[in-house]
């Protein structure tokens, strides 16, 4: 929904600038997308995102003159499979070099901490804690975003 809102506002700013969701998990074709910026991400939160526990991920891409990310991940947390989950945020662009591949640049997590919860919490209490964390979250990474377009 946020990302029909954004591709809403900015569509008439420039040709092809929109915005769109992108996800994937465990198995899936893309799963591998964004190891990289997943793994420094929760390095510089100072865990161990334990992909082989749990692993999704979902991506806000804002496409204007540049392609900008907030990416999202969720993935066990710590070496062991104690039931902690964890939901890294972060920001970045991506730019074609003068070669022509694509590279991953300006990568910043967003938030003070991941969210962290376990599977013994009830839903209700966990949705709760997330949409409020998850509100400033975007506000972050959009605010990350008008100092790149």
């Amino acid at each position: 929904a946020r990302a029909e809102e954004i591709a809403e506002a900015i569509s008439g700013e420039g040709n092809g600038f929109t915005a769109f969701s992108n996800e994937g998990e465990r198995n899936a074709p893309n799963a591998t997308y964004y190891y990289r910026q997943i793994i420094e991400t929760a390095k510089g939160f100072g865990y161990f995102a334990n992909l082989n526990v749990y692993q999704a991920w979902t991506a806000l891409v804002i496409k204007t003159n540049r392609r900008a990310e907030i990416l999202l991940s969720f993935h066990g947390a710590g070496t062991h499979s104690g039931g902690v989950y964890a939901c890294s945020a972060m920001f970045f662009t991506k730019e074609v070099n003068d070669q022509g591949d694509t590279e991953v640049t300006g990568l910043i997590p967003l938030g003070d901490e991941p969210f962290e919860f376990t599977y013994t919490e009830q839903d209700a209490i966990v949705r709760k804690r997330f949409i409020d964390w998850i509100d400033e979250i975007v506000i972050a990474g959009l605010q990350e975003w008008q100092k790149v377009v």
